[in-house]
């Protein structure tokens, strides 16, 4: 895949579930090869993740957690986020919602696209009552991490630790405002 920045963004359909599972892999590879299990991460399979996401995309199979696309000028997916509502039982869940996974391309990285794909969302859940969106990041995902300060976002002091069998990293989770 090119390096191409985002031409355009629409909600997913069926038919972009390997592109998406590709691109998540492939984010996750390049991203947390530091953190998490080299065979964890080799295990990834495109096809068993695309057969996930064949379940969840699709604008009338799931209205109330649409998945997003970014695309190039050749229409090929570059990158994709996923939201729905919030999923945290110390959070109360009116007026918030969920980035559960924002993904770009590595070789379309520092682009726009993962901004892009923030401001969709956002504009998304403006139109509804939604003032609050939350997500999680690894706290050692230094690059993430920053991408989602510079644009706003902050951290609110909860902390989560996942499981990888030998791994067990740190999420730290965020907040921001919309407008409104």
């Amino acid at each position: 895949m090119g390096g191409a920045a985002v031409a355009r963004i629409r909600l997913a359909e069926t038919d972009d579930a390997e592109a998406i599972a590709a691109i998540q892999i492939g984010a996750w590879r390049a991203a947390y090869a530091g953190f998490l299990p080299a065979a964890f991460l080799d295990s990834l399979d495109v096809e068993q993740r695309a057969t996930q996401w064949r379940g969840r995309v699709g604008a009338a199979m799931r209205p109330e957690s649409p998945t997003f696309v970014a695309l190039d000028d050749t229409d090929a997916v570059r990158g994709f986020a996923h939201t729905g509502p919030v999923r945290d039982d110390d959070l109360d869940p009116t007026g918030r919602a969920e980035i559960y996974t924002i993904y770009v391309d590595p070789g379309s990285w520092r682009r726009g696209i993962g901004s892009a794909l923030l401001e969709a969302v956002t504009e998304h859940w403006a139109g509804t009552d939604v003032r609050e969106l939350v997500l999680w990041a690894f706290e050692a995902n230094a690059d993430g991490r920053a991408f989602y300060e510079r644009m706003g976002w902050q951290l609110d002091g909860a902390r989560q630790v996942d499981d990888f069998g030998t791994a067990h990293p740190v999420e730290v989770r965020y907040r921001r405002s919309l407008p409104g």
